[in-house]
């Protein structure tokens, strides 16, 4: 597993320093007391505001499902790879979820929307969205972020579309 991590994962807010570690301030660490997560590795990020990082390589949305629901409000999750499924993933609280890598691809497959976003402030960066049925992504929360993300080849016989939002959003 590759936990290396370069400065195009992050926003130009964070510098690298000469052992590629994040010079923010903060100390980023290994936690070895974790709890193994499928495919996965967890960080802590040492501060006051007690956010994780929690780290996924490409398998299958129900690995991006349970790093979900383990991980806790304003958590980031980096994603590498390309993860499959065929049943959507469902965000129901304040995350980060970030593609760690130039090529990170949820592909629903043409059998299931891929994600359904219902919490507020949530931010998705850097991640294709491929072959959805229906919709790619239905946003229920307000104030979220989409960057830097694509969307292709979403069907629903003539119908499909790449968002779609609801309620006050």
């Amino acid at each position: 597993m590759n936990n290396e991590i370069s400065d195009s994962d992050f926003s130009s807010a964070y510098d690298l320093d000469s052992d590629n570690r994040i010079d923010d301030g903060y100390d980023l660490t290994q936690d070895s007391q974790s709890t193994e997560l499928s495919a996965s590795s967890v960080y802590d990020l040492d501060s006051s505001s007690d956010n994780e990082m929690l780290n996924s390589e490409g398998n299958d949305f129900k690995d991006i499902q349970n790093l979900i629901d383990q991980s806790n409000e304003n958590d980031t999750i980096m994603l590498s790879g390309t993860f499959t499924g065929d049943s959507k993933i469902v965000l129901n609280k304040t995350l980060t979820i970030v593609g760690a890598s130039s090529g990170v691809t949820l592909d629903g497959k043409l059998l299931t929307q891929i994600l359904e976003i219902n919490s507020s402030n949530t931010v998705m960066k850097n991640i294709k969205f491929i072959n959805s049925f229906g919709i790619s992504v239905h946003i229920g929360g307000k104030n979220v972020t989409i960057d830097n993300c694509s969307f292709e080849n979403s069907i629903n016989g003539e119908l499909g579309s790449a968002l779609s939002c609801s309620g006050d959003n």
